[in-house]
């Protein structure tokens, strides 16, 4: 398994970042590399929703379907997904402090196939660098006030 984890601070509620960053219709505004992100299944977000994600990195489009394994308004909550030779098992933690809200995205990825052939350093750094580049991208559309905010769902 292949570990990645970035913060970031962002000078917001708790309660207001959660809504944002769960709000799947707002992901490409934010999310790096993500060409569309929607949920598959109805009714409110929770455990057991189902997604889907497609991706575009290094001249290739992923599809990504995942379900959430946890879901712990406003705490955070937990996904799992699988695409080719590629499982992943993330999630997103919410702490508040006295600045605003931290955001901790995390993900535990194993490589199969002709994926094992990347080195795990590489993948790491490339990772968290994607992570990093996606707080950021968040933190200035929440912090900007200029975002329409809705209640996760389909």
């Amino acid at each position: 398994m292949i570990h990645t984890e970035a913060s970031i601070v962002i000078k917001r509620p708790i309660d207001e970042v959660f809504r944002l960053q769960t709000d799947l219709g707002r992901y490409k505004d934010w999310q790096d590399g993500l060409v569309e992100a929607a949920w598959t299944s109805p009714g409110p977000a929770g455990v057991g929703s189902t997604y889907k994600f497609i991706t575009a990195n290094a001249g290739m489009r992923f599809e990504l379907p995942g379900e959430i394994i946890e879901w712990d308004l406003p705490r955070g909550w937990k996904w799992k997904a699988r695409s080719g030779p590629i499982t992943i098992e993330g999630g997103y933690r919410f702490e508040p402090t006295g600045q605003g809200t931290k955001l901790t995205m995390f993900s535990d990825s194993e490589l199969k196939g002709m994926m094992k052939l990347m080195p795990a350093w590489l993948y790491k750094y490339l990772g968290e660098r994607s992570q990093k580049r996606s707080l950021n991208q968040l933190k200035s559309l929440i912090e900007s006030g200029n975002q329409h905010i809705q209640e996760a769902s389909t």
